[in-house]
C-alpha cells in the first residue's frame, strides 16, 4: 500500500470514529494532551480529534497538544 493511500485510509477511519454518537461535545473548547503521539494509537487518538472539528461535531475548536519522543517521526 502506497504511503499516500495510507494517509487516505488513516484519515477516513478517523472521521468513522469521530462520527460516531459519543459525547465529544465534552471536548468543546478544550486542550488535550496526547503523549506518544507519534506512535500508532497515539496518532490514531490525535487524528480522531483533530477531524472531530473537521466534520463539526464541536460547538468550539479542540486544541490538541501532541508529544513525541522523536522529532523525526512527528
Amino acid at each position: 500500500m502506497s504511503t499516500e493511500r495510507l494517509f487516505e485510509t488513516w484519515a477516513a477511519d478517523a472521521e468513522a470514529v469521530a462520527a460516531r454518537d459519543l459525547p465529544w461535545e465534552r471536548l468543546a473548547g478544550r486542550r488535550v494532551l496526547v503523549t506518544g503521539a507519534g506512535g500508532f494509537l497515539g496518532g490514531a487518538v490525535v487524528r480522531t480529534l483533530l477531524a472531530l472539528d473537521r466534520i463539526g461535531k464541536l460547538t468550539e475548536p479542540i486544541r490538541v497538544v501532541a508529544m513525541v519522543r522523536d522529532a523525526d517521526r512527528a
